[in-house]
């Protein structure tokens, strides 16, 4: 059956078309053109989205879809939480909303609360229709106000949240590119998904070199490393539970101190700067339950004690006449290491030399072939005390071991496990 309009309801049809497709839109242009919302406005609106508004010196709006700002600082007064934009540029795109900045700089925390920011800020709202982005030509990151302070440079940085404020990722050219074009790879990246209570973390830095400085504002478990180490090559899933860390990483730390690793936590003195290679690490509630890797320093220090340790502990031979003084000087020191739950395999160069003097002479030697139980590392640490103290409870934060068997030989391994192994924990201190 055929409906019949009549001409006056046409009319109206037509009017009502016009009004909202034609008029209303151009109203609404000519609107953002001649009363452009003012510098208080925009203050307000990149405050919610953005997070506190140090400074804004102008705005400009150039269309609909984008508005120029200059003098843009975002924070507090305080070095820790402020992150000067400068010039920016606020665009609605197809993909979503998206604040462009040419040159930022500021703290790596600052950074952080602007991505903390946002993702509450897309929670608090609801459901958003698109990601919500930042996008930074170069990224400056400074350790300090001081003018030694050390700097971080990462171009064509991306950070993304998506509409339910569940995940984000930050994608980032490093400005050291050396190897970057050799892996074929362009962008590094770090991402976290949140589920319910866990949080999903993936980082991957094939090709980067990224200080360690950077990394502990940004991956909470990275903040036990030495800040002067460079984390290259970097790869990790985890998955972070109740607070406990789990899952896998490799990767190179180079310029680790040694002395921060082991003489600040096990009362040993071990120092030199040292590379070490990672390949394979595998965490179990934030303690490690596999270890394989290899570790070189060219030249650095050794007490007596950890020399003697290494003897009594591990078997590993001594040569005279070093350890007789209170510290011994090396040149090489090199070492492969593997370590699971229940073993722990140590092996030196072609010689089996660990260590070497400045005339090449060998100072410690590994037995070829040789493994030990993983307790053997309490030994290490415990000797030559013969009880539970402070050295055996920072192994326990560290490292997964099963109950050792009573050894009536080795009334140091008996006693160094005592203490409650497991209790602590390493990674979120």
């Amino acid at each position: 059956m055929e409906v019949v309009i009549s001409d006056n309801a046409r009319r109206h049809l037509c009017r009502f078309g016009f009004v909202v497709l034609c008029a209303l839109p151009t109203l609404l242009c000519l609107n953002s053109v001649l009363f452009p919302p003012s510098r208080a406005d925009w203050s307000t609106q990149i405050q919610q989205s953005f997070g506190v508004i140090n400074q804004l010196e102008s705005v400009q709006t150039l269309s609909p879809r984008r508005t120029d700002f200059q003098g843009l600082i975002l924070g507090g007064d305080r070095f820790e939480s402020r992150l000067e934009l400068g010039d920016a540029s606020l665009r609605s795109l197809n993909e979503g909303r998206v604040l462009y900045v040419e040159n930022a700089r500021g703290s790596v925390t600052a950074l952080w609360a602007v991505i903390d920011r946002l993702i509450e800020t897309v929670t608090w709202n609801g459901k958003s229709d698109r990601p919500v982005q930042l996008q930074f030509a170069t990224l400056t990151f400074l350790e300090g106000e001081h003018e030694e302070a050390r700097t971080c440079l990462w171009r064509d940085v991306r950070v993304v949240v998506d509409q339910q404020g569940r995940f984000f990722s930050v994608a980032f050219q490093a400005e050291d590119k050396t190897s970057r074009w050799e892996s074929g790879r362009q962008f590094a990246v770090i991402e976290r998904t949140t589920k319910a209570e866990q949080e999903d973390w993936y980082f991957d830095a094939v090709g980067f070199s990224i200080p360690a400085w950077v990394l502990q504002q940004m991956i909470p478990m990275t903040q036990t490393l030495n800040p002067n180490v460079n984390f290259v090559d970097a790869k990790a899933t985890l998955v972070r539970s109740q607070m406990e860390w789990s899952g896998e990483l490799s990767g190179q730390l180079r310029d680790a101190d040694l002395q921060y690793i082991v003489g600040e936590r096990f009362d040993r003195m071990l120092d030199g700067q040292a590379m070490i290679n990672l390949k394979n690490v595998r965490l179990k509630n934030s303690r490690i339950e596999f270890l394989e890797g290899d570790l070189h320093s060219p030249v650095g220090t050794i007490s007596s004690t950890l020399l003697h340790a290494s003897h009594h502990a591990m078997g590993m031979q001594l040569v005279e006449p070093y350890g007789q003084q209170a510290f011994e000087s090396y040149a090489d020191l090199r070492l492969g290491f593997q370590l699971k739950a229940d073993q722990l395999s140590i092996y030196g160069m072609e010689s089996g030399a660990v260590l070497n003097d400045a005339r090449g002479n060998q100072m410690l030697v590994a037995q070829h072939g040789a493994t030990w139980p993983s307790s053997a590392i309490v030994d290490l640490v415990a000797w030559p005390w013969q009880q539970v103290n402070a050295n055996t409870s920072a192994v326990a934060r560290y490292l997964i071991m099963p109950p050792v068997q009573e050894d009536h030989n080795s009334e140091m391994r008996r006693t160094g496990r005592t203490g409650a192994v497991g209790n602590g924990n390493f990674f979120n201190r």
